[in-house]
């Protein structure tokens, strides 16, 4: 079963000014992450290598920030939980099958002033690309730059579902979308 899959696991609470780092590491199956970050604390995955299924359910609050830099996910990778409290959640020169955001852990939340960055990464030969799912507060920020996303065998490389309030803004620049279907006239 999916569940099974994940063999690498953190869960728990971490706060004031903690750092939770993994560095050049790699997980021969998946890894589950249950966490919430509080004030000004760190969660960074850098050039670590995740062989099966990644996800997360993660509240990331208190001007905290968890970031994934040059690291990938062979199979699939599901984003889920808040980013609030002037926090962030960064993205960024990644490999990954297929991305989604929110979509099985329930959804992938901006409050005000936060910043959800996916930027400079290659999420391809998934069944799907980005699939994001949650909603965006006042002041919010979703940024998607400088990717190359492709669908295999699916008509939607990138979707985006939910809602946008007050001054909320997504910024979607550069980016080189496709989708492998025999049909010429899917459209993504």
């Amino acid at each position: 079963s999916q569940q099974s899959a994940y063999h690498s696991a953190i869960k728990g609470s971490f706060t004031d000014n903690s750092l939770i780092a993994f560095s050049e590491c790699r997980f021969s199956s998946g890894m589950l992450i249950i966490a919430e970050l509080n004030r000004s604390t760190t969660l960074a995955i850098r050039q670590s290598t995740i062989s099966v299924f990644f996800k997360t359910i993660i509240s990331v609050g208190g001007s905290s920030a968890f970031t994934i830099v040059e690291s990938s996910a062979a199979v699939w990778a599901d984003i889920g939980g808040v980013v609030h409290s002037g926090s962030k959640f960064v993205m960024s020169r990644c490999d990954i099958a297929s991305l989604t955001l929110g979509v099985s852990s329930g959804n992938c939340s901006i409050a005000a002033s936060c910043l959800i960055t996916l930027e400079n990464s290659k999420i391809m030969s998934g069944l799907y690309g980005l699939l994001w799912s949650g909603s965006i507060d006042s002041g919010g920020v979703f940024v998607v730059q400088g990717n190359t996303i492709n669908a295999r065998g699916q008509s939607i490389a990138f979707r985006i579902s939910g809602g946008f309030y007050g001054s909320a803004v997504v910024s979607i620049l550069t980016n080189a979308m496709s989708t492998t279907t025999r049909s010429p006239s899917q459209v993504f």
